[in-house]
């Protein structure tokens, strides 16, 4: 592998952030999140030392938040309604002075919106919390 030592140069941030949805670039996102989790328990036996372990359920899930006319943009690309159609996100990771790296949610679906507005605000944001299906990571699969 080749390794790139960067020291004070520009490594992760914002900037270098690019999701591609099924309505193509996000230009109006303000946030994306991803997570997942896979619980493992100690199984045991005869004694008080395990013996094993279990395995719970992969859970991959994200969210994002999204500026009204960019949630619009989703919207129509899924058909007029987001509850509807799983979709792919890609956000993809080039910061000038370090490694490239992909993250693709596979699976997508909207699973709640939450949006609000109040008096002495100066943004309005649409946050969706969103069901996955799986995420890879540069190409693999976080689970298989």
């Amino acid at each position: 592998m080749d390794a790139k030592i960067t020291v004070n140069g520009i490594l992760y941030d914002w900037e270098c952030v690019t999701v591609v949805g099924p309505q193509g670039t996000f230009i109006g996102i303000t946030e994306i999140t991803w997570k997942s989790k896979q619980e493992k328990e100690n199984r045991y036996g005869k004694g008080g030392a395990p013996r094993g372990v279990g395995r719970k359920n992969y859970e991959p899930e994200g969210s994002i938040t999204l500026d009204p006319d960019e949630f619009d943009r989703l919207r129509l690309a899924l058909g007029g309604s987001v509850y509807r159609k799983s979709f792919v996100l890609e956000v993809n990771m080039a910061p000038p002075d370090a490694i490239a790296s992909a993250v693709t949610l596979t699976g997508v679906m909207v699973n709640d919106i939450d949006q609000s507005a109040k008096q002495g605000e100066s943004k309005i944001e649409i946050k969706c919390s969103l069901r996955v299906g799986m995420i890879r990571r540069d190409g693999v699969a976080e689970y298989e």
